[in-house]
């Protein structure tokens, strides 16, 4: 099913394989963590396009108010995947951008965002110091 779901996407333009992210992670409790785009987008000051180009670069991210909301997930890398722990088994996570994932084992934290694709990690950085957290 899933061989043929690629080979349908294959033939889709670039622009409509974008992922659009309903919802992310955030930091409050309950039903409180799942917080809707449009209250990110919310926090984000200046006109629509500078919205867009904040979203575009990532700038988003260094936005206050935003990493006050939305909640870091800690969890690695392998071969350039993205991996969370489960409560079972490790998770993989869709990376909004693959140049963003670092090669090779790699603990990390990102932004957890939540699309009918599945999960998907934004703002990637690479932890210092920590154990790897693999299992």
């Amino acid at each position: 099913m899933k061989h043929l779901n690629d080979i349908k996407m294959k033939n889709v333009a670039p622009r409509k394989k974008r992922i659009y992210t309903h919802f992310f992670l955030g930091k409050g409790y309950g039903l409180g963590k799942i917080v809707h785009k449009t209250r990110i987008d919310k926090l984000i000051s200046g006109s629509l396009d500078e919205r867009r180009m904040k979203w575009l670069h990532g700038d988003v991210w260094n936005i206050g108010k935003i990493r006050e909301v939305l909640k870091r997930v800690s969890g690695w890398t392998e071969d350039r995947k993205v991996f969370i722990r489960g409560h079972v088994r490790p998770i993989h996570i869709l990376p909004l951008h693959y140049d963003s994932v670092p090669p090779g084992s790699e603990n990390v934290t990102l932004y957890l965002g939540f699309s009918f694709n599945g999960l998907v990690a934004y703002n990637i950085e690479v932890e210092k110091d920590k154990i790897h957290m693999r299992k």
